[in-house]
């Protein structure tokens, strides 16, 4: 009977196979839960004075502004719902955006995100744990079949 694998490759493949699946979990966990507000920028229409405007950034969730220029104002976006987005899209006081697909719906791919806030803070704990030891483990096991002569 053939042996297949040696015992040093046994523990690449599994190593190997640990690593991407912790590599591939952690990266999709931070995907769906990552909703650290994003930096987008929203220019009002000429219509829209400061009382309105204030009124609509509390209602889509538009946080911490500063004036950019003309009638353009910078933000964090905390409500990234895609329901929130495209009512702001769609709204006829905002005249343009810029970091948002106003095709889709969603935010650009390429967002830059509040920076003070932890990454991740809403992954629940255990997938956390679960997706960082999968990837310890197999790193550990992919050393271990290195080591292996």
């Amino acid at each position: 009977m053939m042996k297949i694998l040696s015992r040093r490759g046994a523990y690449m493949l599994i190593g190997g196979i640990l690593v991407v699946l912790g590599a591939g979990s952690n990266i999709g966990l931070r995907r769906i839960y990552d909703t650290r507000p994003a930096y987008v920028n929203v220019r009002w229409a000429a219509s829209v004075d400061d009382a309105a405007r204030q009124r609509l950034e509390q209602q889509y969730g538009l946080t911490r502004g500063e004036f950019r220029e003309q009638r353009t104002w910078g933000y964090y976006l905390t409500n990234q719902s895609s329901a929130n987005i495209e009512a702001m899209v769609r709204d006829p006081q905002v005249e343009d955006t810029f970091h948002i697909n106003r095709v889709k719906m969603r935010l650009a791919l390429r967002v830059e995100r509040e920076p003070d806030v932890p990454v991740s803070p809403d992954i629940p704990g255990p997938y956390r744990v679960l997706s960082l030891g999968t990837l310890l483990v197999g790193a550990v096991v992919l050393g271990w079949g290195w080591l292996q002569r």
